[in-house]
């Protein structure tokens, strides 16, 4: 049976970090404390509809991803093969323009691609959907560990070490110069829906 996962936007899931729910009484002192942060005189949390539904699965035990913004191409996904695009050389033209020549290569060297590369950097023939494979996801399939992200289970907190890298509990920081995009962050998105992988 394929596992699913819930998708939330990253404000959700920042929100959801280093947090415990496992218990009744955890779970009226984390509906408490959205209360609270909603309710912030500044940087108030704002949810949606469909992040309350979302994060009410979530307290159930469903487990659930968070939608960076950031996608791959994954030419082999309808076929479940690894053949994601890769940058094999950047040049420039007389006018300055970038010219990317594209290749296939495994997850490691696929080209991390941002939501507003869509119509701009990823080739006309790869536009679709069946080959879009969300950031994380695409390490969940693979099943690798990634210091850079969980799976985002329902985390048990330890409060001896704020630093937590295990695949199974809480995040770090991202390494910005790891990223393989070649220009600024983007923007993220929120997908109310379930991933089946």
């Amino acid at each position: 049976m394929s596992k699913q996962y819930l998708i939330v936007s990253e404000q959700v899931g920042k929100f959801l970090e280093n947090k415990s729910y496992q218990t009744p009484r955890e779970k009226v002192a984390f509906m408490a404390s959205i209360y609270e942060a909603e309710r912030r005189a500044e940087d108030p949390l704002v949810l949606s509809d469909g992040d309350y539904d979302i994060i009410m699965r979530i307290l159930n035990g469903e487990e659930f991803v968070v939608d960076t913004g950031k996608f791959y191409i994954n030419v082999g996904e309808p076929i479940n093969r690894e053949e994601f695009l890769c940058t094999v050389e950047v040049t420039y033209d007389a006018e300055g323009n970038r010219i990317i020549e594209w290749g296939l290569d495994t997850l490691d060297n696929a080209f991390l691609f941002r939501e507003q590369d869509w119509e701009t950097l990823v080739p006309e023939g790869y536009r679709s959907d069946i080959f879009k494979v969300m950031e994380r996801l695409a390490y969940l399939k693979k099943g690798e560990k990634e210091e850079s992200f969980t799976p985002f289970t329902p985390p048990v907190v330890e409060e001896a070490d704020n630093e937590v890298i295990s695949y199974e509990e809480g995040t770090s920081d991202e390494d910005s110069s790891e990223n393989t995009h070649l220009s600024e962050e983007g923007t993220t998105s929120l997908l109310d829906q379930e991933i089946i992988l």
